[in-house]
Parts: structure tokens; C-alpha cells; sequence
């Protein structure tokens, strides 16, 4: 049977649930929320497939790149309402108007229990728009794939590696017509530390969506921890309901700490996936302000993406995209210079362990800024810094006060 003796050897990708006849299987949370496995002996038969399906406890063949890329949907609606290029919008989009298929993603509808779920209506593809930067439950997903794939139907499954890798190992078997998209993953938080940083801003409403990117008036994503009513007709027509809050990277505690890598699954420090070996048939992931670097692509002024071609199956399905995206091929080592876990995983933060302890004393935000308290004021000194130097006519004062200003900040 499964054991988890170290929390950094569990992802908490539920295969383990999901591969399990007996139902002998169940998530337990621990103390800050994050999902571990737990066996009831009465039920188990000891078959073993726990063990085997699992993708951190078990070698995995991770794949080398093909062919890599910068990439953009080519219609402006996808990329304006996407995080940065909106591929995975036009490929969903693709297999379901195209292809009759089902697309499976993660849907941050309701901000209480981000989860994964099955798409096959155009007008559905919405939920799944924008980035969550909270771990999330695919209780029960693996098994409606299998039973879509066994029905002929073709399925898209967008994912991080570690699901995607979970997903191939409990349908142990290759299906021509499944697609497996990663993003590039920079790692997870649990669900109960996003509820406790919602619920302590003191929000009247309580069903609201959740989001931690949008595009300002220049096309730029901008990440920040973003609320707005839960209304389904506003969702169906691309159009956020009512923003009932939104708070930028450096003045929201949640999105800060996301980025500084403050609360990720003890997994995530130590993942064998953030690598520039590959786990889907296609990875995708941001690739913002880079365009002086490496040249122009058509309709690129809404957003970019980098795609990573991994298989041939991968490059199946780019090919069939035809004119919905713009591709323009890139080298794997220049990528890897501003990609940081196509290389290594994410560094845990210094005060991580201080900021678990003081959560379950104090809550999330007292506990947050604590933590945080250094890079908040970095982050503010460098809010003037550049304020300073956006000022017409301040150029040659910022000159002569640039020696100054790094001996005191």
C-alpha cells in the first residue's frame, strides 16, 4: 500500500484515489491544508497499484524537447481574455468546435474549491481562463477520461507535469486520441491558505470567482489576486462580472508570497518535473517583454507564449491548428535562460517554516507580512525608485543621486 513518509514525496495528484478498486483509499488534509493519502487497512487487498500509479514515488521517462517555440493565438478576442498568448484557449477551443472532443482544466469559479473540471461546450471554455496559483482537485477526473477516451471521444487534459504524468499513469495505456498539455509550473499552495487569505479580506460576498492575472489598458499581465462576481452570463461572454477586489503583485500578501515561493507543497521545493526533460505532449508558459531579444511575431502585442513541442503527437495537434496560432521557432537554451524551472525547482523561502507556525497562530495575514516583511519593503523602495525615474527632466538628478541611492537602499 501507498506511504507517504516524507510530505515532499506526495504531489497530491489523487492517482493514487483514483486507481484504488476498493475505495480504500482517501485525501486527508493536514494542518495548513495541503492533501496526503490515507489507506484503511479493513478495505485494502495490498494489489499494489497505489504504489505503482504513483509519479513522485516511482522513475519516470521525461521527454526531451523537439522543437521549441514562441507562440500567440492568432485571434485577438483569445488573446485578450487569456493570461499571455492564449494558446490554451485556441487549442481547447480546437478540439471541441473541431474535433467534437471534451477539454479537461482548471476552473477558479468558485474561489472556495478550485478544482478541475470537463468542458464540450464552446461557450463553457471561460471557466477555464486565467492562471490559479492554488493547488487543484481533480477528484474524480482521471477516471471520466478514461471513460470519454473508451467511448471514442477526443480529450485534452491541461495540467501541471505532475498531473499530467499522474493522468498517463493510471490509464497505464497509450491513447491516440488524448492530449496532454503542462504549463510551466512554478508551484503549489493549498486551497485552505487561498480560503483564509479571501475570507480575511472581510468580503461581503462570499461566491466569487478568483483570478491572479489581467491585462491593463497596455496588453501588459499584470499578476494580483483578483475577485469579481460569480455571474455565469458575464463568464459565457468573456466579460468579468462586478471586481469586488484586485490588489496588485506587492500590495496583496497572497500574490507576493506566491511569487517569492513562501507556502508551496514541501513537493514542489524538491520536483523532479521542473526540468527542461518534459512531461506533456506540449508545455506552455509565459514569455513576456522578450520581443526586442528575439524579434517581432505578428499579433504579439496582447501577449506571448512559449510552447514546447514534446512528441510527435504534440506536433500533430500544433499542426492541425493550421492559422489559429502563430509560431516562430526558438532555441531551447535561450529559453531556459529566463525560464527558471525548465532548470530547477523553486527555491524554498528563507521563512517558510516561520510563516507556517505563525499562520496556525496568528492567520494568514499577520503571518504573511511577518514573512514578508524584507521583500515588501524591497519591493516598495523599488515602487520609488522607478517612480523617481519615470519623472521628464529627472534624468541627469538620477545620475548624479544614483551612488547615493545604493549606499542607502
Amino acid at each position: 500500500m501507498i506511504t507517504v513518509r516524507d510530505k515532499k514525496d506526495c504531489c497530491g495528484c489523487t492517482a493514487c484515489v483514483s486507481i484504488c478498486h476498493h475505495n480504500a483509499i482517501k485525501m486527508h488534509c493536514d494542518e495548513v491544508g495541503f492533501t496526503f493519502p490515507q489507506v484503511d487497512v479493513t478495505k485494502c487487498v495490498e494489489c499494489g497499484l497505489c504504489e505503482r500509479v504513483c509519479p513522485i514515488q516511482n522513475d519516470i521517462t521525461l521527454l526531451q524537447p523537439k522543437t521549441s517555440t514562441v507562440a500567440v493565438a492568432t485571434d485577438s478576442q483569445e488573446q485578450l481574455t487569456s493570461t499571455s498568448g492564449g494558446l490554451a484557449s485556441a487549442f481547447a477551443r480546437y478540439i471541441i468546435t473541431e474535433l467534437k472532443g471534451v477539454v479537461y482544466g482548471c476552473t477558479g469559479f468558485d474561489c472556495f474549491h478550485v478544482r478541475h473540471i470537463r468542458v464540450e461546450r464552446e461557450e463553457e471554455l471561460a471557466l477555464l481562463k486565467g492562471s490559479k496559483y492554488v493547488q487543484s482537485d481533480t477528484s474524480g477526473i482521471y477516471q471520466q477520461i478514461k471513460k470519454d477516451l473508451n467511448n471514442g471521444r477526443y480529450v485534452l487534459f491541461i495540467g501541471t507535469p505532475c498531473q499530467v504524468v499522474a493522468l498517463r499513469r493510471f490509464l497505464h495505456n497509450e491513447y491516440t486520441m488524448l492530449y496532454c498539455i503542462e504549463f510551466v509550473c512554478h508551484g503549489v499552495p493549498s486551497q485552505q491558505i487561498l480560503t483564509d487569505a479571501i475570507k480575511e479580506l472581510c468580503l461581503e460576498k462570499s461566491d466569487v470567482q478568483v483570478s491572479f492575472r489581467y491585462k491593463n489598458k497596455r496588453k501588459k499581465s499584470i499578476r494580483c489576486l483578483q475577485l469579481v462576481d460569480n455571474d455565469y452570463k458575464n463568464v459565457q461572454k468573456h466579460h468579468l462580472g462586478k471586481i469586488v477586489y484586485r490588489k496588485n503583485w506587492g500590495t496583496n500578501c497572497y500574490i507576493t508570497a506566491y511569487t517569492h515561493a513562501l507556502f508551496y507543497r514541501d513537493s514542489c521545493y524538491a520536483c523532479k518535473f521542473a526540468t527542461q526533460k518534459r512531461a506533456g505532449d506540449l508545455t506552455i508558459g509565459d514569455f513576456w517583454d522578450w520581443e526586442k531579444e528575439y524579434g517581432h511575431i505578428p499579433n504579439s502585442k496582447d501577449g506571448l507564449s512559449q510552447m514546447h513541442i514534446n512528441t510527435v503527437h504534440g506536433e500533430e495537434l500544433v499542426n492541425m491548428m493550421g492559422k489559429r496560432i502563430c509560431t516562430k521557432e526558438i532555441s531551447l537554451e535561450k529559453l531556459l535562460v529566463h525560464s527558471e524551472q525548465l532548470r530547477e525547482p523553486m527555491r524554498r523561502h528563507r521563512n517558510n517554516t516561520m510563516f507556517l507556525a505563525d499562520y496556525l497562530e496568528f492567520g494568514f495575514e499577520k503571518a504573511c507580512k511577518k514573512a514578508l516583511k524584507e521583500d515588501l519593503l524591497k519591493i516598495r523602495k523599488d515602487y520609488v525608485y522607478r517612480f523617481f525615474i519615470s519623472i521628464p527632466g529627472l534624468h541627469r538628478f538620477y545620475k548624479l543621486m544614483k551612488p547615493i541611492w545604493r549606499r542607502l537602499f
